[in-house]
């Protein structure tokens, strides 16, 4: 978690400006990266990996994945362009590392397949949002994109 709070903190001084540190409180919404409290949550997404079992790994960074693309879109929303690159690039890190992983577990035939078609649908979900971003971080995605296709060919 303190990781989490001194990369916060960097990002937030090296940021672009208003966009990255204009961090809020709010209630009664889903606390987004946005959020004044959202350090502690991504702190508490580290501790939950590295204390999960090899296989509840591979299913967690699965879901932080699609959870940080959910977020990207109502990031999008709100006007936090900057913010929402961010989180976009640590979503498709998230599922790199989960199509890492996958590789050196003994997964089923089926679970392999399953994986490879979640990858398939996140990059298709990921790519819808790629116009709200500028030529140079559109790049970035792409070469992130790259690396999930040819990771992805591993599991069909």
């Amino acid at each position: 978690m303190i990781v989490s709070l001194l990369s916060a903190n960097r990002v937030l001084s090296q940021g672009e400006g208003l966009e990255l540190t204009g961090r809020r409180f709010y209630f009664q919404q889903e606390v987004l990266p946005d959020h004044l409290l959202y350090p502690a949550l991504a702190g508490w997404d580290r501790l939950r990996l590295a204390a999960a079992t090899n296989q509840n790994k591979l299913a967690l960074r699965q879901s932080f994945a699609w959870k940080r693309l959910a977020y990207t879109a109502r990031l999008l929303e709100r006007g936090y362009q900057a913010l929402s690159f961010s989180t976009l690039t640590k979503a498709y890190k998230y599922y790199l590392e989960a199509l890492e992983q996958g590789q050196s577990l003994a997964l089923t035939a089926s679970s392999a397949q399953a994986l490879g078609s979640d990858a398939q649908v996140f990059q298709l979900s990921a790519q819808q949002l790629w116009d709200s971003f500028t030529d140079a971080q559109r790049d970035e995605l792409h070469r992130l994109d790259l690396e999930l296709t040819v990771l992805r060919q591993f599991y069909f």
